[in-house]
């Protein structure tokens, strides 16, 4: 009976190594395909920043451009405005001129006139003038906003 038992004893050892080798080769393969993975997603996530990166310096540049000719416009509208303002400051002198040249009127209502027409040229001046800036800087607003947008 003791070589018996011994036999049951020794197949049982062979095949507890057998397993515990399987164990073994097994997990280091699972190990080896774990790291794989990890290194390759490790390696996509870098590609995928590195991406991102390029995309939001392009995108950061776009509005940079955006920003750097909103302002060029804006320089340009304020020229603008101010060479409107000079013209309307200009027509209300002319009128200005023109009523004290009238030779020695009598009549008031000739005065009032004039001065009726000089308040609405200028009412009408200041108004245009803040309107149409108005509209220039929503222009200009729009206008940044399309360039700063990502294409």
């Amino acid at each position: 009976m003791n070589t018996r038992l011994i036999a049951i004893v020794g197949a049982a050892l062979f095949a507890l190594g057998l397993f515990l080798l399987g164990w073994h080769l097994g997990a280091k393969n699972i190990q080896a395909d774990w790291s794989a993975a990890k290194v390759a997603q490790a390696t996509a996530d870098a590609d995928a920043n590195r991406e991102n990166r390029v995309i939001e310096s392009r995108r950061q540049s776009n509005i940079i451009e955006a920003q750097n000719a909103a302002t060029l416009r804006n320089k340009t509208l304020q020229v603008a405005a101010a060479s409107a303002g000079a013209v309307a400051v200009s027509l209300r002198d002319e009128i200005a001129t023109l009523r004290r040249s009238l030779p020695g009127l009598a009549d008031d209502a000739v005065r009032q006139r004039a001065d009726a027409v000089a308040s609405v040229l200028a009412d009408c001046s200041r108004e245009y003038a803040g309107m149409a800036a108005t509209a220039d800087r929503h222009a200009s607003d729009v206008k940044t906003l399309i360039d700063a947008w990502p294409k």
